[in-house]
């Protein structure tokens, strides 16, 4: 049997499991229960046990299959399956959070969500450690549409957003729940404005189930440029700032301080993320895979009407 615990007793979503090995991924049982839990609780953090780029890969596996990320840049030399995020000043975002300077922030967001199939999820693993910083944030979208108000349920059951692709940094931080001044966007953002024709626009629904457990899930992140369905422009800004206020409430948000040796799984159709970036000198890298999603969240808005339904995965 797996050795599980909840991540925290305030948490309803997120678990840790300790002593994974490959010799033990072997094993039908215990894949299986990894994936009831990656499922059931979004959220898993690997800890004493391997931790090597085989079995980073080979748990990522057990979930889905994998698939290359986009950012072809960011491919680590020999290892086709990891991409590497860095706290590099040059190439990622530099930011002021509330007085305070920070490299390698990216604001709350799901990956890909403005692609018609985003990927599932993936697991992260820290190959350069900060002495400080670095912390890793995940809110879980199940939790979320669960605290709404019955009469905000109401409004966004059956709703559907157009969701584009933006990389600019007045667009990225809209909705982030602190102040925010960017000092150097980083080659990086550079690099995605001349994307945007990659990424055609997408109709989703700001409610799904959940095909493996029958929860809804809150579809809505707050990263892309998007806008309600049938809506004049100022109720669609009023109701997706009500969205984006509830859903990054960070009292319900979990901030993961890295250990040298934790791989951490997480469910990408139903949790947002948070680089919270280091201060500046500070060397931070983390490795991470991306596996595919059984079944698609959205539709490309060229393709005519909507009619996303869920499939078993």
């Amino acid at each position: 049997m797996l050795d599980v615990a909840p991540l925290s007793p305030k948490l309803p979503f997120g678990s840790i499991v300790r002593g994974m090995t490959l010799a033990r991924l072997r094993e039908d049982t215990v894949r299986d229960a990894l994936r009831a839990l990656f499922y059931d609780r979004g959220l898993v953090v690997f800890r004493e046990g391997e931790t090597t780029v085989e079995l980073q890969i080979r748990l990522s596996e057990v979930i889905a299959p994998l698939v290359r990320h986009f950012q072809e840049d960011r491919i680590v030399g020999g290892h086709p399956e990891l991409v590497a995020f860095a706290a590099d000043a040059e190439k990622d975002m530099t930011v002021e959070i509330d007085g305070k300077t920070v490299v390698g922030f990216i604001p709350w967001h799901g990956d890909s969500r403005w692609m018609a199939e985003p990927s599932h999820g993936g697991i992260l693993r820290v190959h350069r450690l900060p002495k400080r910083g670095g912390e890793t944030g995940f809110i879980d979208l199940i939790s979320s549409y669960g605290r709404l108000p019955q009469a905000l349920k109401q409004a966004i059951e059956g709703a559907e957003s157009i969701v584009e692709f933006d990389s600019d940094p007045a667009v990225l931080f809209r909705y982030h729940p602190h102040q925010i001044r960017v000092i150097s966007a980083g080659s990086a953002i550079e690099a995605m404005r001349g994307r945007h024709n990659d990424f055609p626009p997408i109709v989703q629904p700001l409610v799904y189930l959940q095909p493996e457990t029958g929860r809804k899930v809150l579809g809505f992140t707050p990263l892309p440029r998007q806008r309600v369905i049938g809506l004049e422009p100022a109720d669609s800004d009023a109701l997706l700032a009500r969205l984006a206020e509830h859903t990054t409430d960070e009292r319900y948000a979990y901030f993961h301080a890295w250990q040298a040796e934790d791989l951490v799984l997480w469910d990408n159709l139903r949790m947002l993320h948070q680089a919270c970036g280091v201060p500046p000198g500070e060397q931070r890298e983390v490795w991470r895979t991306t596996f595919a999603a059984a079944y698609p969240l959205a539709r490309k808005l060229e393709e005519g009407g909507f009619a996303w339904k869920p499939q078993a995965a």
